[in-house]
Order: structure tokens, then C-alpha cells, then sequence
């Protein structure tokens, strides 16, 4: 910690790849895809009040988190660190309810984000609809086996009177959406999405899906659903 906290530590990294505790070696396997400034967290007890954050890593490109009890990404990463953070995964974190807490203005926050990987976070809400203008640069968003995901753009109360009057968001650069395993899901967004390159769109056992407010300017796309069959 007194390395990376150093001057002549981490700001001195062009590349790295930090892992503390115990992450799946697999999402590690073809270390190469991940960005050039990643850092992993595995099975470890986040200390809520921000002890934990990560506030030294200035222009983190990639963040892994496994099995971790955060609340958010701001219990283990500081916002304004996060401008040119391209690639997140979050799996396994039963305690994480939301991406970041709703707040009046996120300055930037996530302006690079790429893509998004969220698996088996039985609590997960996803984005607060407030981050939509700041995801100018967002290309994929993967969701899977998230039991009590009702909208992946969700609103708290106090938002919900703000979307009404918003007619759609811009996403100009969304290529894929892949959706599995969700069977609360009902909607991915209250707003419509306006999307210029949108390739492909992903559905698997997502059996209360009923509104894609999505909007085309792309000609192809390629629509998969799975169906469930039951007797």
C-alpha cells in the first residue's frame, strides 16, 4: 500500500494489473482483453465508510469485483477516479444494489465506460437514470442471473417525476445487449434509448419482458430470443 500510494509507485505505471484477494482465474485467463490499468477484488469485506476506496489509483481503466459485500462502486472506488474507466465486471455481489448511489450530478463520471458485465448479483438495480448523458461511450452491457432486476436503467422516487418528462437518451455508441436469466425484468428502460450502431440484441429466460423502448438508426440488427417452453 505505502508503494502504490507513493509518488514514485503507481502514477509512475504505465501498465498494471493488481488482484487482491481471490477472483476467477478465468476472467484473468486472456489478461491481454483486459485494459491496460485493471484492478481485481475477490472475497473480501469492503469497510463501508470508504477506508477501502481505491483513491489512489488515478485513471483506472478496468475494475473486476467478485464476491465482495460493497454496496456500490463507491465503497471501493472513488468517482473521480473514475472518468476513464472503460470495463467493469461485477459478479457474485449479493450486497451491491446499484452501480453508484443516486446523486444530484456525477460531473463526467463514467464518460469512457465501454462495457458492462454484471453476473449473479441477486440485489443488483443496475444504473440510476441519471448516468444515461454520461455514457456517450458505452458499447456493451451484459447482464445474467439477476434475480430481482426489474428495469436495467432503473429511477429511485425522486427521478421517476424527472423521466417522465424525458423522452429518450442517446446511446450512440451501443452495440450489444445481452440479457439472461432475469425473471423480474420488465423493462430496460423507462425513457427511449436512441441507438446509432445497436447490432444485436440478446434475450434468455427474461419471461416478464415487456417493453424495449428502443430506438433504431442503424438498418441491420439481430434480434435473438430464447424461448421457454413449459408443459
Amino acid at each position: 500500500m505505502e508503494y502504490l500510494s507513493s509518488g514514485d509507485g503507481i502514477q509512475s505505471l504505465s501498465t498494471y494489473k493488481i488482484l487482491v484477494g481471490i477472483v476467477d482465474i478465468y476472467d484473468w485467463f486472456d489478461i491481454d482483453y483486459l485494459p491496460s490499468k485493471t484492478v481485481g477484488l475477490g472475497n473480501l469485506s469492503i469497510n463501508g465508510d470508504g477506508d477501502f476506496q481505491v483513491k489512489f489509483l488515478n485513471g483506472i481503466q478496468g475494475l473486476i469485483c467478485q464476491c465482495i459485500d460493497a454496496r456500490s462502486l463507491c465503497d471501493v472506488l472513488s468517482l473521480e477516479n473514475a472518468t476513464e474507466l472503460e470495463y467493469i465486471i461485477i459478479q457474485q455481489c449479493n450486497s451491491m444494489e446499484s452501480l453508484v448511489p443516486p446523486l444530484p450530478s456525477y460531473n463526467g463520471t463514467f464518460s469512457g465506460f465501454k462495457e458492462f458485465n454484471c453476473y449473479g448479483c441477486n440485489n443488483m438495480k443496475l444504473f440510476p437514470f441519471v448516468l444515461l448523458p454520461n455514457f456517450v461511450n458505452l458499447e456493451v452491457i451484459v447482464v445474467h442471473d439477476c434475480e430481482i432486476m426489474e428495469e436495467i436503467i432503473g429511477t429511485t422516487d425522486e427521478e421517476s417525476s424527472t423521466s417522465n418528462s424525458i423522452t429518450g437518451f442517446i446511446l450512440p455508441n451501443l452495440r450489444a445487449v445481452e440479457l439472461f436469466g432475469l425473471p423480474e425484468l420488465k423493462s430496460i428502460c423507462s425513457a427511449k434509448l436512441i441507438c446509432n450502431f445497436l447490432e444485436e440484441i440478446t434475450v434468455d429466460r427474461c419471461e416478464k419482458l415487456k417493453r424495449m423502448p428502443i430506438c433504431l438508426v442503424t438498418s441491420w440488427l439481430r434480434l435473438i430470443f430464447f424461448l421457454i417452453i413449459r408443459e
